[in-house]
């Protein structure tokens, strides 16, 4: 495993973290007893529930962008098979009138 792999690695497992602890904390304190405008407990769970959607979008464009990038390869590789499959030169024909 190369530094670059195990760096991306490392960072997608503290990413991974992120989330779970985040959602975790979000059920543990769901139910909490607030105390009024300025509550801490209530702003982190909004920043968690924000981090928790921007990684839901995120996934969502990646898993897209995906789908997108197989759909491209599928057509190109339909095309290149099709596409220049019966030439006149593939096929040997001689034009000579």
């Amino acid at each position: 495993m190369t530094r670059r792999n195990r760096t991306a690695a490392i960072l997608a497992a503290v990413l991974a973290l992120i989330l779970l602890f985040s959602a975790l904390f979000i059920v543990l304190e769901a139910d909490h007893d607030c105390h009024g405008e300025n509550c801490r407990v209530c702003m982190q769970i909004r920043l968690c529930e924000g981090l928790l959607r921007q990684a839901a979008v995120f996934l969502a464009v990646m898993l897209a962008e995906g789908v997108l990038r197989a759909l491209f390869r599928a057509g190109k590789a339909f095309l290149r098979r099709t596409a220049g499959a019966a030439t006149l030169i593939k096929l040997k024909v001689k034009l000579s009138d």
